[in-house]
């Protein structure tokens, strides 16, 4: 307490004695000196205590050290963003995930079309495609594992199994036998694991990627047989069932590994050939839809990269997916 404060103490005290003291009230002029004396010293008292009780709390000198269990964080870190993906760029959300690449927007003209010589077709129709992801190959059965191991989903398909499809296959090929249902459960775990907005692509999106809109390559060349196009996995004939070819760079008989044939300008593997592929575009006129179009032929038949068919959405042994991704 500073000195001041004590005296002021003393002298409400003694003057206060004064005051109240028997032998000095007939000294009127000290009895009057001691009562202002008291006063003012209760005025000071008082005055000085109010500046005591609105005096801030002494602060702490700052440290940089954390209380121990306190969230308080001293240095600030900037967390920058990923950069934008590019087109052409190929991208992978988990370790499980299927590789992308990024489709630049484009469009497509889509027909009714089975064979690339039909004769009947309904007007063709220009669809716009925005800018997507899609997958650098079909999902594989390493790809396929993580999700029924992750889920316990098991085949439900008496016909056809993803487990023992009737032919050997290695991890790296693609999943056969899943039928949509499955497909789409794949596709919900993948946006489960990643917080991305995966799907199966369109029709449309897996026409402008699959004829390899920014090779330059003319589109009646490509129609015209089997020597305009690169090599691929798929059969000698028309034959939906043919026998499997085994010639030249296609050494397996039924799947083959995935991105075994050269890519595409895009960068995207096996758009002809391996497996029939699903698409998002029903196929019948049942609601709910029971028949999905697929695109690319198989290692079973000659069919060419532009010609369509439809699915058994049961799944079967020739028939695989790939996925697509907004961006």
């Amino acid at each position: 307490m500073p000195l001041l404060d004590v005296l002021a103490g003393l002298l409400f005290v003694v003057s206060s004695g004064i005051f109240f003291n028997e032998r000095f009230r007939k000294n009127i002029a000290l009895v009057v000196s001691a009562g202002c004396i008291a006063v003012i010293s209760t005025f000071f008292l008082v005055e000085q205590l109010a500046g005591y009780s609105s005096k801030p709390p002494p602060q702490q000198p700052q440290t940089n050290e954390a209380t121990p269990g306190s969230s308080q964080q001293h240095d600030v870190v900037e967390v920058k963003k990923p950069a934008p993906l590019q087109d052409g760029q190929t991208f992978q959300d988990c370790a499980n995930c299927p590789p992308m690449v990024v489709i630049p927007a484009g469009s497509a003209e889509l027909t009714t079309k089975e064979y690339a010589d039909d004769s009947f077709d309904e007007p063709a129709s220009l669809r716009f495609i925005h800018r997507f992801a899609l997958g650098q190959t079909e999902v594989t059965v390493e790809q396929w594992n993580a999700f029924t191991s992750d889920t316990g989903r098991s085949p439900t398909n008496a016909k056809c199994s993803w487990n023992d499809p009737g032919f050997s296959q290695t991890i790296k090929h693609p999943v056969v036998c899943a039928g949509w249902q499955d497909i789409q459960a794949y596709v919900h775990w993948l946006e489960k694991e990643t917080g991305q907005p995966y799907r199966i692509p369109t029709e449309a999106e897996w026409q402008l990627v699959g004829l390899d809109h920014r090779s330059g390559k003319d589109i009646a060349a490509i129609q015209s047989g089997r020597g305009a196009w690169p090599a691929a996995n798929r059969g000698t004939s028309r034959s939906f069932w043919s026998a499997t070819s085994v010639e030249g760079p296609d050494q397996w008989a039924y799947t083959a590994p995935v991105g075994s044939f050269s890519a595409n300008s895009y960068g995207v593997y096996d758009m002809e050939g391996n497996v029939w592929e699903f698409t998002d575009d029903c196929a019948s006129t049942s609601d709910p839809c029971s028949s999905h179009v697929t695109r690319g032929g198989s290692y079973m038949g000659f069919y060419e990269v532009q010609e369509r068919s439809w699915g058994d959405d049961e799944g079967s042994k020739v028939t695989g997916f790939r996925v697509a991704r907004d961006l």
